[in-house]
């Protein structure tokens, strides 16, 4: 669970739960694949890591007043569980013992830090 602004996410299986605080607005996301382990926002943007190794991005459309499916970022083979964003970059951990960094603008990867020896639980950026 997380809270950024007004809104609460809270990742459950198969979902991504939202809530607006201030006009008591809830939305349910579907896309993510089991087990939703991390959730990480930045400006209009939420990135959630998946039980199946996905990112699945949202963007926030304002004119709409919903969250809408942007991209879904591909590169980790087991659960991503661990999601931080910094120096514009995303970050993450995953049960393949690997780190992907990913570029914010175009939501490539960077770069694969692989010489983990097992889960990455966290990261800090």
């Amino acid at each position: 669970m997380i809270s950024e602004g007004p809104w609460v996410f809270v990742g459950i299986p198969n979902f991504v739960k939202t809530w607006n605080t201030q006009n008591l607005m809830e939305l349910s996301l579907s896309g993510p694949v089991g087990q939703v382990y991390a959730l990480a926002v930045i400006n209009d943007m939420l990135f959630t890591g998946t039980q199946d190794g996905s990112i699945l991005v949202w963007k926030f459309n304002l004119t709409a007043n919903c969250f809408e499916p942007a991209a879904s970022l591909k590169g980790h083979s087991h659960g991503v569980v661990s999601l931080v964003v910094g120096a514009n970059r995303l970050y993450s951990g995953s049960m393949d013992n690997t780190i992907r960094v990913w570029n914010l603008e175009t939501l490539q990867c960077l770069q694969t830090l692989s010489e983990h020896t097992s889960v990455v639980m966290s990261v800090l950026c």
